[in-house]
């Protein structure tokens, strides 16, 4: 068990990714699945149907969604195993910067795709057909998006310390 990995530029990031990533997660589902959007758009409504070209596409959100999930999982998995790998130098640090690269650039696809997909939504002005507003979270969508990209800068940041220490 190495816990001397913890004081290292690189196992400070990581905790930081972790705790980010947690936040991220929290918001970005809770924007998702209490938004309306998701019933408007499965619903089959002949507004929606001739709008469709307008509309961004709801597996903008769920690849969204997956993919914040997947990371922090693979970030829990990557310190985990800096912890009990030891994480020396040579091949396993080349393959942690190359997955803290792949994660920065997927994440940033992410949260662009994100936030372009609310302001879309935003644009359509919807609402039920008794008049009653819809709670579409463009705000918290919004603000997740933009927590991604800030998470997209530090696993650059942490895979810039982590070439240093190679």
């Amino acid at each position: 068990m190495n816990l001397g990995y913890i004081r290292t530029h690189s196992g400070k990031g990581k905790l930081a990714i972790i705790v980010l990533g947690i936040i991220v997660l929290i918001v970005g589902l809770l924007s998702h699945y209490e938004s309306h959007w998701r019933k408007l758009y499965n619903r089959p409504n002949d507004e929606m149907r001739e709008r469709k070209k307008d509309v961004p596409r709801l597996s903008i959100e769920e690849y969204y969604v997956a993919m914040i999930i997947i990371f922090l999982i693979l970030s829990l998995v990557s310190i985990v195993g800096s912890f009990v790998i030891g994480m020396s130098k040579g091949r396993v640090k080349l393959i942690d910067f190359g997955y803290h690269i792949l994660a920065a650039l997927l994440l940033l696809i992410a949260g662009s795709l994100y936030i372009s997909s609310a302001k879309k939504i935003g644009v359509l002005e919807l609402e039920w057909d008794n008049g009653d507003p819809m709670i579409l979270l463009l705000g918290l969508k919004y603000f997740a998006g933009s927590l991604t990209i800030i998470q997209t800068i530090l696993y650059c940041v942490v895979a810039i310390f982590i070439w240093k220490e190679v």
